[in-house]
Order: structure tokens, then C-alpha cells, then sequence
């Protein structure tokens, strides 16, 4: 990943003006089954989801970024991808975790993100900006088992086969209180 941004450039860093992400959030998760499911979710991503470009873990969560390669922003693919992305984590957090498992997701979408690579020595790919803070706190707040997101992301996905309910209004810190959504497939 590094590579394909830095290219020539070891200083590169760039923004777009929309992305979608999801932050998958596995409270008290092991690393090895953290891993376990990471290596699922990560086999033939690009081929499955043509928008997300990563996954990263990051502590016991996992983070899904969709749009931030698009040469042309298509907010309702990225948008679509990221979802779809997130209903499989649900599905593999099920079959590695068990039935129990204590999945928290959420999904948001907005802009600008900002992309770079920290560390030349040992790159590392970063991605943020206030739609990562709004997956966080969407994640935070979620049901456990379900896709927690915004109302921008609902617009973005209506009509695409997914099952979508209205949760009502949940606060998220600075965010301010907003109608949310669950998402199923």
C-alpha cells in the first residue's frame, strides 16, 4: 500500500473530497482471533469491494477505507462497498467469535480525508479526518451484532438491497445528536 502511493515521492500525502469508512470495533477480541479475522476479510478485498483500499488494525478494531483512490468520487459505490464490507465483518466476526461475539460497526461517510504515509523507515499507511471520528463514534455507540450509520450513508445505499431501519437519535459527543440507522443484508 505504501508503495502505491509514495511511488517517487517519500513524502507523499494527498486528500479527497469524499470517502467511506467503517470501523469495526471487537471489544475484549484476542489478537490471534483479531488476525484470524483480518486475514478473512483481507483475502481478495480488491476483487470483492473495488473501492476499499485497506484494512487496517488498529488496537481492537478494524478500518475499512473506501473512495480514497478513486480518481472520480462515486460516493454511492464507496458507500455501497463499505456496507457490503461491513455486513461480511459481522458475518466473519460470527463464524470466528462465536454467537456471543460483543461486534460493534459503524459506518460514515463525508469529507475531506486526508491520506499519507507516516514513518519513511517503516511505512505505514494513514488515513483521517472527520469522517474517521464520525466511524468511530458510530462504532462506539452501536448495537452489538448490526451496521450502525449516518444518515448520509442511508441516502447513499437506499434502494440497494440492503434492510435498513431507522434506530433514532443517538448522541455522538461533538458530532451533536443525529438519526442513525441499522443495516443488515
Amino acid at each position: 500500500m505504501a508503495d502505491q502511493i509514495l511511488g517517487d515521492n517519500p513524502n507523499e500525502a494527498f486528500s479527497v473530497q469524499s470517502a467511506t469508512i467503517a470501523v469495526v470495533h471487537f471489544p475484549g477480541c484476542d489478537i490471534d482471533k483479531l488476525l484470524e479475522i483480518h486475514s478473512k476479510l483481507s483475502e481478495n478485498i480488491t476483487s470483492k469491494y473495488q473501492t476499499i483500499a485497506n484494512v487496517d488494525i488498529i488496537g481492537s478494531h478494524l478500518v475499512a477505507s473506501a473512495g480514497i483512490f478513486e480518481t472520480v468520487s462515486q460516493s454511492e459505490r464507496h458507500a455501497n462497498d463499505a456496507i457490503s464490507f461491513a455486513v461480511e465483518a459481522l458475518k466473519t466476526a460470527k463464524s470466528v467469535l462465536g454467537d456471543d461475539a460483543e461486534t460493534r460497526i459503524g459506518v460514515a461517510t463525508g469529507g475531506p480525508v486526508y491520506v499519507g504515509v507516516i514513518d519513511i523507515g517503516r511505512p505505514f499507511f494513514e488515513v483521517c479526518g472527520e469522517a474517521v471520528e464520525f466511524a468511530e463514534e458510530i462504532a462506539a455507540k452501536a448495537p452489538k451484532g448490526v451496521v450502525h450509520t449516518t444518515r448520509a450513508v442511508y441516502e447513499l445505499i437506499y434502494g440497494r438491497g440492503f434492510m435498513i431501519k431507522e434506530r433514532g437519535e443517538v448522541s455522538l459527543g461533538k458530532f451533536g445528536t443525529i438519526v442513525t440507522y441499522t443495516v443488515t443484508q
